[in-house]
């Protein structure tokens, strides 16, 4: 956001994050599925009792978070 000169929400949702980014660029499907990380924001950044993740979710998470950062730096190179 900052990229395209606006201020970005106070949020850890993706979901609206990206929902505003669609503003000024497309959003590739790939990069829909990123959404799935907002859980780990929160989980991650508000101490609570959360239920642990598997090993499979890690890979997964890890594996969408990849694809979203490397569409990100292909954005703005």
């Amino acid at each position: 956001m900052l990229y395209y000169g606006v201020e970005p929400e106070f949020t850890h949702n993706i979901e609206i994050l990206l929902t505003e980014i669609e503003k000024f660029v497309k959003i590739p499907d790939s990069i829909k599925e990123s959404v799935k990380l907002t859980v780990y924001a929160v989980q991650t950044r508000y101490p609570g009792e959360y239920d642990g993740i598997t090993k499979e979710e890690y890979d997964k998470g890890m594996e969408i978070a990849k694809v979203l950062l490397d569409w990100i730096e292909k954005i703005i190179n």
